[in-house]
């Protein structure tokens, strides 16, 4: 289309705009603008606001879920460490771990074996004697074996005495190697090792066990190991209840979030 108006000529194509129009067009530009700015600013639009909050509680789901998950790992890897070591060795060297030891004996354990060394020192008067208890958390009866493991003793200088229920034994450099005696059931066993002129020479290794001699029909009900078991089998299901139930509530809500925003 085409004016003329004195010695110009005006050309027009297309539609007019009215100022209407170029008003929206400004206002739009302006807008598109704004946002672009905001975004390398690293600034968030309102519906990217929505998305960190989706974000946010995803990250806080997955650090609740991998919290639960590390304590029923270290419950359970406890539970087998106990279950497939429920006791070690302990062993005495005379002097070395021997002195200042408490005047009560030591209670002992169905799978304990104690060891008992000596290897050519002085041993103190304070160091000389370690007590044991023929017993265990469990209404079982047990006895308390002692065996020589080895017994050199060239100069017959040492003397390990055994005593319990009025009772005395003793090794010796007569004693014979894996000679063995056990006392009486229910026991407190004192070990006591005196040593006289010549003792440099002398060394031993004596082996000390608690062996079972009458079993209770009842043990089970009151051994603490077994109540132990069952309190960790206890607070390890009700962990993995919690920890299921948790997933399942979390995915139900993931689904309803998930179906909202694509409604909206």
């Amino acid at each position: 289309m085409t004016k003329t108006k004195g010695s110009f000529k005006f050309i027009t194509i297309g539609t007019p705009i009215s100022p209407q129009q170029k008003k929206g067009s400004v206002r739009n530009k302006l807008k598109n603008g704004i946002n672009e700015i905001s975004i390398e600013k690293g600034k968030t639009t309102p519906g990217s606001n929505r998305n960190c909050i989706h974000g946010d509680r995803a990250q806080i789901d997955r650090n609740m879920e991998n919290y639960l998950k590390g304590i029923v790992i270290i419950l359970l890897s406890g539970f087998v460490k106990a279950s497939s070591n429920p006791s070690a060795n302990i062993t005495y060297v005379f002097p070395d771990n021997t002195c200042g030891l408490p005047v009560s004996t030591r209670h002992t354990n169905a799978s304990q074996l104690f060891i008992f060394k000596y290897e050519g020192r002085e041993i103190p008067e304070d160091c000389q004697t370690v007590g044991l208890h023929s017993s265990d958390a469990s209404l079982n009866h047990y006895v308390l074996c002692v065996t020589a493991a080895s017994f050199i003793d060239p100069n017959c200088s040492v003397t390990v005495q055994f005593t319990f229920s009025n009772n005395v034994m003793e090794f010796n450099c007569n004693t014979t190697e894996n000679e063995t005696f056990c006392t009486n059931q229910e026991s407190e066993l004192k070990v006591k090792t005196m040593t006289d002129v010549g003792y440099k020479n002398a060394k031993f290794t004596i082996f000390i066990q608690n062996e079972l001699s009458t079993k209770h029909s009842d043990s089970l009900v009151t051994d603490m190991g077994v109540v132990a078991g069952i309190a960790i089998g206890c607070t390890l299901g009700v962990l993995i209840i919690a920890l299921v139930c948790y997933m399942y509530i979390r995915g139900r809500n993931s689904s309803r979030a998930a179906y909202h925003s694509a409604k909206s």
